[in-house]
């Protein structure tokens, strides 16, 4: 009486949908021995329907990128002889959406003339994608600007501004992250143009200090 060869009813890839920051499994389905032998499993991982040569039931994201299609073919074995080989669904790697640590509002003292911009840090994205950003300012809560930069045509002194970044990857957006607030402070005033009046002055005159051009502030008070 010869050896009979185990069988494999399925095989699987999980998780999926997964990423590059994904561990993948290969999970066999039932197996079945009729000579009542321990079935272990033998493993080929496919990326794109080439083999990788990685025989381990799980692979790391070090040998996969966005875009590829893995799939795993597992081999049951009774330890004398191996079954039909099955291989799995295919699990297309998804896009990572990037992140970035912090933001902060730039310079952080600010006036009425003041183009501010914001200060961000800790862009990271595990598929390797150039930053983007998404900008939403804010003046005292309501929201004026998309842009890179807050034209000071928006705020006067006085006003609370704040700014929320989105990191895009131009495939997805990662969670927005938004700066502490700042307000916008008072500047001084010009100095005013003056003359002595009269400019002939001679002694006993009584002098006059005439202002010739006035003093000009640019918070408007």
């Amino acid at each position: 009486i010869q050896n009979t060869a185990p069988t494999l009813s399925s095989a699987s890839v999980s998780p999926n949908p997964a990423t590059e920051s994904s561990v993948l499994n290969c999970g066999p389905g039932s197996s079945n021995d009729v000579d009542g032998d321990v079935v272990g499993f033998l493993y080929n991982w496919k990326k794109n329907g080439s083999s990788l040569g990685h025989s381990g039931q799980q692979i790391s994201g070090v040998q996969f990128n966005r875009g590829d299609t893995m799939t795993c073919v597992v081999t049951p074995t009774d330890g004398q002889d191996s079954g039909v080989p099955v291989e799995s669904n295919g699990v297309v790697i998804s896009n990572t959406p990037p992140s970035i640590s912090s933001v902060d509002i730039d310079p952080s003292q600010a006036f009425t003339d003041t183009v501010l911009s914001a200060d961000i840090q800790g862009w990271s994205d595990i598929d390797g994608d150039s930053p983007g950003y998404l900008y939403q300012w804010a003046v005292n809560g309501s929201s004026v600007s998309t842009n890179a930069t807050l034209d000071p045509n928006l705020m006067a002194k006085g006003d609370q501004i704040d700014v929320t970044v989105t990191p895009t990857d131009g495939y997805d957006q990662g969670f927005s992250v938004s700066s502490g607030l700042i307000v916008i402070e008072n500047t001084a005033p010009e100095s005013p143009v003056v003359q002595i009046q009269p400019t002939d002055a001679e002694p006993g005159d009584d002098l006059n200090c005439a202002i010739i051009q006035s003093a000009n502030d640019i918070d408007g008070d």
